[in-house]
């Protein structure tokens, strides 16, 4: 599987800090191999005593192994979840 780079905000709670949730997100999955914060964004819209932190991540499944029984049989496995 290729590497990718994606983008994920979350609405927190303002007393939630950047590196709680980062490494929150970066604990989540074992194929994750970076976490950026790039934008905080408050405003009524997102809430009272909420904000918005956007970061980029990155993933690199090159270790990760199809089950060939799985294969077989035309099931999938979820790599995420390992």
């Amino acid at each position: 599987f290729a590497a990718e780079k994606r983008d994920l905000a979350l609405v927190v709670e303002e007393e939630m800090t950047c590196g709680e949730l980062s490494e929150a997100i970066a604990s989540s999955c074992k194929y994750l191999t970076e976490v950026k914060l790039f934008d905080v964004y408050r405003s009524e819209n997102v809430g009272e005593g909420k904000k918005s932190m956007a970061f980029n991540f990155s993933t690199d499944f090159s270790s990760y192994n199809l089950y060939p029984p799985l294969l077989r049989k035309g099931g999938t496995s979820n790599p995420i979840s390992s």
